[in-house]
């Protein structure tokens, strides 16, 4: 339950500082001592801009595309700096953005095989993370409309169940459950049933 929680708080941050306290605090729970979460805007043609918003356990920062390098030094210079050994880092995608990404790194570790089991609550993390943050942006996007069956199979999905398992549970063949995933994921905008179900998680479109 505490999980969940911790999620929660995350989705519903009231400010930047708080957003970053409650994911540090997720994140150090889980094993992962630092966090970092940068993403690139577009623009309303679709163009990249030349603004960005970075945070890490550090520091949030709002900036021009110029100083990407830079930050991403310091960030790199402080994790070695302070001994890090391993990570995971999880790419996002979503309406106007270029492109988005979070890294969870630990000290506890070099072996990144340990790290397999947390690649999909990290998934999610990072989404609920990314909604959250455009939100305090101010760049709240319009939630796409998703059909009852699509929904119904994301769940599903989410759940850990295969196109297999989905289409017997449901009297429906494979090829119709994967269709639905596809037209799923296209909506929300991005590659994949597993990022279509945190990104429709964390929109609130389907709960577990």
């Amino acid at each position: 339950m505490e999980y969940w929680d911790q999620v929660e708080r995350i989705l519903r941050a009231s400010s930047f500082v708080e957003l970053v306290r409650e994911s540090k605090a997720w994140a150090t729970s889980t094993g992962f001592g630092h966090q970092a979460y940068a993403v690139k805007f577009k623009d309303l043609h679709g163009r990249d801009r030349s603004d960005f918003l970075t945070f890490s356990d550090f520091t949030f920062r709002m900036g021009p595309d110029k100083m990407i390098g830079k930050q991403a030094g310091q960030i790199l210079r402080r994790a070695g700096e302070y001994g890090l050994r391993a990570g995971i880092t999880v790419p996002i995608s979503s309406p106007g953005v270029s492109w988005a990404f979070m890294t969870f790194t630990t000290d506890a570790t070099f072996d990144l095989r340990d790290l397999f089991c947390t690649i999909a609550p990290m998934t999610y993390v990072a989404s609920c993370l990314h909604v959250s943050a455009r939100r305090l942006q101010g760049c709240d996007e319009a939630t796409p409309r998703l059909t009852e069956r699509e929904r119904e199979v994301l769940r599903w999905a989410a759940l850990g169940k295969t196109s297999w398992d989905i289409s017997a549970i449901l009297s429906v063949s494979e090829r119709t459950v994967n269709f639905h995933l596809q037209g799923a994921a296209r909506k929300l905008e991005v590659n994949g049933r597993q990022a279509a179900c945190t990104r429709a998680i964390a929109l609130g479109l389907i709960t577990l």
